[in-house]
């Protein structure tokens, strides 16, 4: 998080009022003993500087558990306008055509719109069984831990981020799981289609897109053996490409030298020896 002064408090402190009178310290119940003003800036002095609760609580003399449970609830309750307003509203604003119109890009990669990583989050020691306990434990940080995806544009504004997961979780893992939010908001709008992207096509890249199939030769399993009816599958399987690409005369004397092949080894050999042999050390590379 950032730094805030005095400024920016009273800036977002601004917005924020009338959504609190609505949804916070409101029903039955006890109410607390805080304000709303106050308990904003607790809130973003915990995000800036809450390492652990006993620090930022001691600042604010209040009893640790009692300080941790306000903040905690304060914040639950202002999410929803926070996400609304300073998430999700500024993604729909900062579009690739406006970064560009106001000189916000990343200086290496102008084409892309924002930049995402996977961050570490502190957390207090779960509950439950050490078996439990350990998924959330960060190796490299020597702490226990969440795992959060954020994205960020180049001009410093968050546009996105997911609910936390256990520091056992590889971040490839968690890329994979928002690909959603990914593929809407990097496909190319109608107004942004005349920008220059990374390979410099221009309007008329997909003119110049291609389908390029790849077909890989089978490796020998472990413990076991490429027989020849293997390779012919594969060769078979190349066959049917080949012909769709208008290929298959060039490829069709390969085939049929295979099949004589099989044959001969079929009908002059009783022993799978030295014809699995061959096998094995006759490798073709397809491109």
């Amino acid at each position: 998080m950032a730094n805030f002064s005095p400024f920016k408090f009273n800036i977002l402190w601004a917005d924020v009022p009338s959504y609190l009178f609505k949804h916070w310290n409101v029903g039955s119940g006890r109410k607390s003993e805080v304000t709303a003003r106050d308990l904003l800036l607790m809130l973003l002095t915990s995000l800036k500087h809450c390492g652990v609760w006993d620090v930022v609580a001691t600042a604010f003399k209040q009893k640790v558990a009692t300080f941790e449970k306000r903040v905690t609830k304060f914040f639950t309750a202002l999410y929803p306008f926070g996400m609304r307003k300073y998430v999700t509203a500024v993604g729909e604003k900062w579009t690739i055509n406006q970064l560009d119109a106001d000189s916000h890009q990343i200086k290496n990669f102008p084409y892309a719109r924002y930049a995402t990583d996977v961050t570490f989050q502190r957390t207090n020691v779960p509950s439950g069984s050490y078996v439990e306990k350990k998924l959330f434990y960060s190796g490299k940080h020597h702490l226990y831990s969440h795992k959060i995806e954020a994205s960020v544009l180049p001009n410093s504004f968050a546009i996105n981020y997911i609910g936390y997961y256990k520091d056992s979780i590889s971040d490839k893992t968690i890329f994979d799981e928002n690909l959603d939010f990914h593929a809407a908001n990097l496909c190319k709008k109608a107004t942004g289609i005349e920008m220059a992207d990374a390979d410099d096509l221009g309007p008329d890249r997909e003119l110049r897109w291609a389908d390029v199939r790849a077909v890989q030769s089978l490796n020998k399993p472990m413990g076991g053996i490429v027989t020849f009816e293997d390779e012919l599958a594969v060769h078979q399987l190349l066959e049917r490409y080949w012909r769709q690409d208008g290929q298959e005369q060039e490829y069709s004397d390969m085939y049929l030298s295979l099949e004589a092949q099989g044959e001969a080894v079929d009908g002059g050999s009783d022993t799978d020896m030295g014809y699995n042999s061959e096998i094995e050390n006759r490798r073709v590379s397809f491109f």
